[in-house]
């Protein structure tokens, strides 16, 4: 059974309807060293909190392994338009869409759909 995130916290959906789970490590899943992605992750939630998101740290982590985890940020308030865009702006593959009371979705960086 999947959970979503306003299953497991009522205060963090209390008035926003999506979030964004993203991460500026590692673009295009080409491994970076830990100083370019710590400092990639700095401008990231420097650009989501210019534009005014709240930002929850989290951690991406593969379910089988074979990919170390990610620094990541959850961006209150984040739609589908913004999901994709940080796909493009941050050299994501994927990201996660958080839709209040719905399970997370990947949305894809490419042409494929939500």
């Amino acid at each position: 059974h999947t959970r979503s995130l306003c299953d497991w916290s009522s205060d963090v959906c209390s008035s926003d309807l999506h979030a964004v789970f993203v991460t500026a490590e590692n673009p295009f899943s080409r491994p970076l060293g830990d100083l370019l992605n710590r400092g990639a992750q700095a401008r990231l939630r420097l650009w989501l909190r210019r534009r005014g998101f709240a930002v929850v740290d989290g951690l991406g982590r593969a379910r089988r392994g074979g990919w170390p985890p990610e620094r990541s940020l959850l961006a209150l308030g984040a739609d589908p338009a913004l999901a994709r865009r940080l796909c493009r702006v941050w050299g994501q593959n994927a990201v996660v869409l958080v839709t209040r009371h719905r399970a997370p979705t990947l949305v894809w960086r490419g042409a494929l759909p939500l």
